[in-house]
């Protein structure tokens, strides 16, 4: 199906910004239970509109999903995947950019050929054209932007937080302690649920403000009640669920609408994580609950990936050394113990740096820099020369990066790779 131009017709264009807007706001019913779309697909009697728009447009993008027979290249493919992970999963723009291999740019014009083609099938489908009459656009309404686009200043600045390794219910027991005299002024008892402590990779006090901002929230609807907290964290993923269950006796809040978490949305965005409302959702141990006693909301946030680093050294307990450095860090360790094996990991892992020895037996590390230089693979990965004779003009003539003098310690090690990893080049850029 090949992307539809639209004529230059009010009703048409409306409904594409519309479905745009609740694309991008697919789990936040508080923008979601205002969109034209429940009138536009005739949802608007449905006894939960909300939960039926999501499932309908998400099975949309479903149903555009091109055969299994088709080449994986072609452009439907892509689009697909564009609107599954950008909306259906709620991934940042440059998350899907990355995992396509497109540019931000191109990114933008393919997320507004996909969400036309949706349209397309929408107004055929539902026979739009003969029931919708033209509407005046609402103002100020720009086409998406990867600088316009709401909440995205939030999402650059919290992505500029350097990430690092976090007990997840040590976070949560810390922000309910910042939240104590609102908790107690609210009369709410507090339940957290969890299980073995882990440690994750991820931006610690982004995480925190979005647990300061929902749990404030949530304390908020749960007066003289419980706020229960479930923490289910493994070793990539956190899913942290948030329920308020209200005292009968109290006048509930619990079916007043939400104030807005759009900037929630953009705090777990720029973690990769995701943010979604189940508002019927119970914890196992309080079924049954009294109808309109209880809503939930999810957070789930995957580990962010460290950088992979490979050190090319023909002696293992510098290998060892080089692997205690880079614990704690933003860094991956990768190892290969001579050249030939350097040059198979550098091709296949892609790392993000190469730290390498010189003097090394059968073939030394200026051959294996000579052959990653040329290499259409590897001739973009920035190569760090390191050995304990000093070869710094030798080095950078040759095309290394930089020369690093043995013996290295950490600080000095982490700091070369800051100034060559991509998460530094992002944080200057």
């Amino acid at each position: 199906m090949p992307p539809p131009t639209f004529p230059s017709d009010a009703g048409q264009t409306y409904f594409v910004q519309s479905l745009r807007k609740a694309l991008k706001s697919l789990y936040d019913p508080t923008i979601l239970m205002d969109s034209p779309l429940f009138e536009f697909l005739g949802l608007e009697k449905k006894g939960d509109a909300v939960a039926a728009l999501r499932r309908v447009l998400i099975e949309a993008i479903e149903r555009i999903k091109p055969d299994e027979g088709e080449p994986d290249g072609v452009k439907t493919w892509r689009l697909y995947h564009v609107l599954h992970q950008r909306y259906a999963m709620q991934w940042s723009q440059y998350r899907v950019a990355s995992n396509i291999g497109i540019g931000d740019r191109q990114l933008l014009r393919e997320e507004k050929s996909a969400i036309e083609m949706l349209a397309e099938m929408f107004w055929r489908e539902y026979q739009l054209g003969s029931k919708v009459q033209p509407q005046a656009l609402p103002e100020n309404t720009p086409e998406a932007d990867l600088r316009k686009e709401p909440g995205n200043s939030l999402v650059q600045a919290s992505s500029l937080i350097q990430p690092e390794f976090v007990l997840i219910n040590a976070l949560i027991r810390d922000v309910l302690k910042t939240l104590k005299p609102v908790i107690e002024r609210a009369d709410v008892d507090v339940r957290l649920q969890t299980v073995e402590e882990q440690r994750l990779y991820l931006r610690g006090p982004v995480l925190r403000q979005a647990l300061l901002l929902v749990f404030n929230q949530a304390i908020s609807k749960a007066q003289r009640g419980q706020l229960i907290i479930r923490s289910e964290v493994g070793e990539e993923t956190a899913v942290l669920s948030i329920f308020a269950v209200v005292d009968q006796s109290v006048q509930s809040t619990i079916n007043e609408p939400w104030r807005s978490l759009e900037d929630v949305q953009g705090l777990m965005r720029s973690c990769d994580g995701i943010l979604q409302f189940k508002e019927y959702d119970c914890p196992p141990q309080l079924d049954p609950c009294p109808d309109n006693s209880r809503f939930a909301v999810q957070l789930i946030l995957p580990a962010l990936k460290r950088a992979a680093i490979l050190f090319v050294d023909d002696h293992a307990d510098t290998l060892q050394l080089y692997r205690r450095f880079l614990e704690e860090s933003r860094y991956r360790f990768i190892s290969a113990g001579n050249a030939r094996q350097g040059l198979s990991l550098a091709k296949h892992e892609s790392p993000q740096v190469i730290v390498l020895d010189v003097m090394m037996p059968q073939q030394d590390g200026w051959g294996l820099l000579e052959q990653l230089r040329v290499h259409p693979q590897t001739q973009h990965i920035p190569v760090l020369i390191c050995s304990i004779v000093p070869q710094d003009e030798l080095a950078q003539a040759l095309g290394a990066a930089e020369f690093l003098q043995k013996p290295l310690n950490r600080e000095s090690l982490l700091a070369a790779l800051d100034r060559h990893s991509h998460w530094q080049q992002v944080a200057s850029g």
